[in-house]
């Protein structure tokens, strides 16, 4: 297995996706520049940039980057090698098919986990130096994103890596997924709102969207069942257990041999 991880780690760190994997996961930081760039021109000198610091790491990496960079690194896991004939090869190996899957996931789930989570303290130290960055993001708050991120990672990524390998066409299909059910369903008030993961990944994230609902709408959120950060955690592990298993599981029953003839 770690034989496998370290081949897979090779392999992703060496493709061309990966580079722009990490300039997307870079465009928090290039923004963070631009922003000290035009303080001087466009902005008062009251205004603090280490004050956005909480609606950028809600909005730009919890909502935008995760799903969409997991879309990207989930559905290669298995259709990268189908496209370019290689998965045939693998599959003769003496090597338990389930372990291919899961070898390759995990590289996937790793080294997106990094990028984001790197970019996000590169941010962090950045805004830091034009204020009292501590009383708006503790450390401590900093390594609870750092670890919704990061178990994100480990929930999307498998998701998107069963969905790669079962149908062709999934990049497609992963972007609707993630922005369209989980972004409409997931801001829905009421019960609805639990089939999507960005809802449990909400609960846990220590910054929250400004901005109360109202009427009927705040009727139904007080109504609904209250998610506390244990049962979020718990639900992700066993989600994530799952996809895990319906990945590996793929290998076992889809012949694609037949389908490169």
């Amino acid at each position: 297995m770690l034989s496998l991880f370290q081949f897979f780690m090779k392999c992703f760190l060496r493709s061309k996706r990966m580079l722009w994997l990490v300039l997307l996961g870079l465009v928090p930081v290039f923004y963070v520049f631009l922003v000290y760039l035009l303080k001087p021109i466009v902005l008062s000198d009251d205004f603090l940039i280490c004050g956005v610091f909480p609606k950028l790491a809600f909005s730009m990496y919890l909502h935008f980057l995760l799903p969409l960079m997991s879309v990207f690194i989930g559905t290669s896991v298995i259709m990268d090698e189908v496209e370019s004939a290689t998965l045939p090869y693998l599959l003769v190996r003496p090597i338990p098919r389930w372990q291919i899957a899961f070898a390759k996931t995990l590289v996937g789930e790793v080294l997106l986990a990094i990028i984001l989570c790197g970019s996000l303290f590169i941010s962090y130290g950045l805004m830091s130096l034009d204020g009292e960055m501590i009383d708006i993001c503790s450390i401590s708050t900093l390594m609870s994103a750092v670890f919704v991120l990061a178990i994100g990672c480990f929930a999307y990524v498998p998701l998107f890596s069963f969905l790669g390998g079962l149908i062709k066409k999934p990049v497609l299909s992963g972007l609707l997924f993630t922005f369209g059910w989980e972004k409409i369903v997931g801001s829905l008030p009421g019960s609805l709102r639990f089939t999507t993961l960005i809802t449990y990944l909400n609960s846990m994230f220590p910054f929250k969207e400004k901005g109360e609902a109202s009427g009927v709408f705040s009727l139904l959120r007080a109504t609904a069942t209250i998610l506390t950060t244990w049962k979020a955690i718990f639900v992700l592990i066993g989600l994530m257990l799952i996809f895990h298993w319906l990945t590996t599981s793929l290998l076992s029953w889809k012949e694609y041999a037949y389908e490169e003839e």
